[in-house]
């Protein structure tokens, strides 16, 4: 899970910037548990979305965010020769390849299609009002009747389930 940067087309090539709009809503929609710069928490005056174009989105597990943003000019020859470097143009399938790799590892439980992620070994998915572990269906609002009817060991088992799930911002 190495530091590498997405270099965004030109003006030239992609003067809309749907390149740069599909990267960040894929990365937006299909891996919410990444930090994004000007999105989570510490505030940040420019986020990720005044990125344009020949400008890098940074993917960087040890910064402050997983995913930020650098000017051409702020990054020195040096650095891109040492940090791998995907153009979305040209390397489009081999960024997208990375990006899939990264927030994977990142969060491998987050990674399977068919569900959110696994709760020891158990596939779990997330809805808005209920949590789906196996086969076993919670309320995440006014559980405390259905708690109570539980022994306490399951109970237990149910609220470090919702905890869990809600650190990791599927609240």
């Amino acid at each position: 899970m190495n530091k590498f940067y997405i270099k965004l087309p030109s003006a030239n090539i992609d003067p809309k910037g749907a390149l740069k709009s599909f990267l960040v809503n894929k990365m937006l929609s299909a891996k919410p548990w990444l930090r994004y710069a000007g999105i989570d928490t510490p505030r940040v005056e420019r986020g990720i979305q005044y990125a344009s174009a020949d400008d890098y989105i940074v993917f960087d597990s040890s910064a402050t965010f997983d995913v930020d943003w650098a000017k051409s000019s702020d990054l020195s020859e040096s650095t891109k020769r040492y940090i791998p470097v995907y153009d979305l143009y040209t390397d489009f399938n081999s960024a997208i390849s990375k990006l899939e790799s990264y927030a994977r590892a990142k969060c491998p439980f987050f990674s399977e299609p068919d569900y959110d992620f696994k709760y020891f070994g158990q596939p779990v998915k997330v809805f808005d009002n209920y949590v789906q572990i196996g086969l076993n269906i919670i309320p995440r609002k006014n559980t405390r009747a259905y708690l109570s009817a539980l022994p306490g060991a399951t109970i237990d088992s149910i609220t470090e389930v919702i905890v869990k799930i809600n650190n990791y911002k599927f609240a």
